[in-house]
Order: C-alpha cells, then sequence, then structure tokens
C-alpha cells in the first residue's frame, strides 16, 4: 500500500510538471489568460489516451470483440469528464505560480531533459493510437493505406 501511495505521489508530481510546462508554453506563446484551461485540458487528454486507449489496445489485440464499440465510447466520454474535472479541481488549488516556485531552480540541462521528455509524453500519447491504427490496418489486416 505504501508503495502504490509513492507510485501514485510520483506520478502527479509528474502530471503537474507536464502542466507547469505546458502553462509557461503558453504564456511564453502571449496566452496569459486561458492558459491554464489550455495546460489542464493536455494533461486531462494524455491522461485519457494513457488510461482508456492503451486497455483498448490491449483488448483489440488480444480479446478482440468482447466489448461492443458503444460501450467503450460511453466509458471513455465519462472517464475523460471526470478527469477532465479533477484536474479542473486540482489545478484550482494548484496554481502555476506554486508550480514555478517548486521548479524555480531547475538547471537548463534538467529543463531542456525535462522539457524533451515532456513533449515526448504529449505527442506520444496522440501517435500511439494513430500508430495502432496504421499497423492493424495495414500490417495485421493486410489493407493498404492507398487502396490499393
Amino acid at each position: 500500500m505504501v508503495k502504490l501511495k509513492l507510485y501514485i505521489n510520483k506520478l502527479m508530481t509528474w502530471f503537474d510538471y507536464v502542466y507547469y510546462r505546458t502553462c509557461k508554453a503558453y504564456i511564453k506563446r502571449n496566452e496569459p489568460v486561458y492558459y491554464w484551461i489550455y495546460a489542464t485540458s493536455i494533461v486531462s487528454f494524455t491522461q485519457i489516451f494513457y488510461l482508456i486507449i492503451i486497455p483498448f489496445m490491449i483488448e483489440e489485440t488480444f480479446i478482440e470483440g468482447v466489448f461492443p464499440q458503444y460501450a467503450f465510447n460511453i466509458v471513455s466520454t465519462i472517464v475523460l469528464l471526470i478527469i477532465w474535472r479533477l484536474n479542473f479541481k486540482r489545478y484550482k488549488s494548484i496554481t502555476y505560480a506554486k508550480l514555478k516556485m517548486r521548479w524555480k531552480n531547475e538547471t537548463p540541462q534538467i529543463r531542456r531533459k525535462r522539457g524533451w521528455l515532456v513533449l515526448l509524453f504529449i505527442l506520444s500519447s496522440v501517435l500511439l493510437p494513430v500508430l495502432y491504427g496504421f499497423i492493424k490496418h495495414n500490417i495485421l489486416e493486410g489493407k493498404s493505406f492507398f487502396g490499393n
């Protein structure tokens, strides 16, 4: 139980860092008013992709056809709304200013490394399902992407 709490704490710290760096990027790009909405949305979507899409890909690959598509759509929409609401509540209390104070002593090398990890994390949450669909459609089902 203690290990689980420690793991969840590290995971939430990672999502806080993703939120912080996303806020920082939007503020840098002259979006000073609604930056927190965009950052919360990005954190929520990455969480939903990792919480829903990966189990869906496992189900599709190994135990195909157990859950109907409409059930998956309903469950994923409900989970997305719950995660989004929890993140909005969380990042209303843990503001960008608090997170900025938390990571203000970050060295440029560590900041650069973590920035690449954040970018990779966000991109992989989108590219993983796309890559899975491409592989499933073209390789596993033997269809051509171009229709030939």
